[in-house]
């Protein structure tokens, strides 16, 4: 089964990608970035990140791929709640298109478990999904892919806009750590 987690609102996570890069304010406290850096060092910098650089090399939270980590979920029993990458951003611009479809097809294939799909990239969610149309039927993502957006506070606001761009059956929100007054209206 995937790790199990004390967060609230899922059960388990899988994270084919680790890493990322701060895109605001809310990021400033990242506990996938602290993790990453204080137990999680050794493990992530024998993997070579995505972008190759001697950096990015000695970094722990930089970005990178696990392919042997696809195949995960289609072995765990049962349904789960589960958040898709706890220590990275599905849609970070280092992840490779052909990744973020390997990602999808499992997700597809493996329909018994709902996915959560949290981002602070949903205009690259939205441009994913549209220009990868062909993965869905021509649709949107269905209803046990769910797909989020953090926002923190209302000069993140703009992220709940492009997360409507998104055609899914399920949108949700994330206003944590919410650092600042947020008006949905």
């Amino acid at each position: 089964m995937g790790q199990r987690t004390s967060i609230e609102w899922t059960e388990v996570t899988w994270n084919p990608t680790t890493g990322c890069t701060k895109v605001s304010e809310g990021c400033d406290n990242c506990y996938a970035e602290t993790l990453s850096r204080r137990l999680l060092s050794r493990i992530y910098r024998r993997r070579l990140p995505v972008v190759d650089t001697a950096a990015n090399r000695a970094d722990p939270f930089a970005v990178r791929v696990w392919p042997e980590r696809l195949e995960q979920p289609a072995g765990w029993k049962g349904r789960h709640l589960v958040f898709v990458n706890s220590m990275s951003d599905l849609f970070h611009c280092d992840i490779p298109v052909d990744f973020l479809r390997a990602v999808f097809e499992v997700m597809l294939d493996v329909d018994r478990h709902t996915y959560q799909v949290l981002t602070k990239r949903p205009s690259r969610a939205a441009r994913f999904v549209r220009e990868n149309g062909d993965l869905f039927g021509g649709g949107g993502l269905p209803p046990h892919i769910w797909i989020g957006t953090s926002t923190e506070n209302q000069k993140t606001a703009y992220r709940i806009r492009h997360l409507k761009e998104v055609p899914a059956a399920v949108r949700f929100l994330s206003c944590e750590p919410l650092i600042g007054p947020l008006s949905l209206c």
